[in-house]
């Protein structure tokens, strides 16, 4: 699947390392996030926080301190948007095994935006985390304007 910045990648073959919850815990996770998802009317989710998208996917990683996103749809296994330098490891070690990976030159909330277009989300309701600590408020008016 194209996207403005990438592509979805998909982990293959066996996971480099043991999740670190079962997947009908992650399932379970994923099940709780929709419902608020739909209790809320949104098309899809981001979460922004390290913490948060090692709740839904197992990503788990120091280099939290640029871009990282998971873009939850009720359809889908949530997607981690991240340095490209990063995918292998959303793609081998955890339980979605699904990223976009962008380029340190990219934009990320390009990658983001494309993303949600490709999921034909854009211009429906869309939720985000506004509480996150690596998300300028500048890079989050470009999500709010571009979604």
């Amino acid at each position: 699947m194209e996207t403005a910045e990438g592509r979805i990648q998909e982990g293959t073959g066996p996971l480099v390392d043991t999740l670190p919850f079962s997947e009908a815990e992650f399932r379970r996770r994923l099940d709780n996030t929709r419902r608020a998802m739909a209790a809320r009317d949104l098309a899809a989710f981001i979460s922004f926080t390290p913490e948060n998208i090692y709740y839904l996917t197992g990503h788990d990683t120091p280099g939290y301190y640029f871009y990282q996103a998971c873009v939850v749809t009720p359809d889908r296994p949530p997607i981690n948007v991240l340095r490209r330098i990063e995918t292998t490891n959303t793609l081998g070690r955890t339980w979605s095994r699904l990223a976009v990976g962008y380029e340190d030159r990219q934009d990320p909330v390009e990658a983001t935006l494309g993303l949600l277009h490709e999921l034909g989300v854009s211009g429906r309701m869309v939720g985000a985390e506004a509480d996150a600590w690596f998300v300028s408020p500048k890079r989050y008016l470009q999500l709010q304007q571009g979604v």
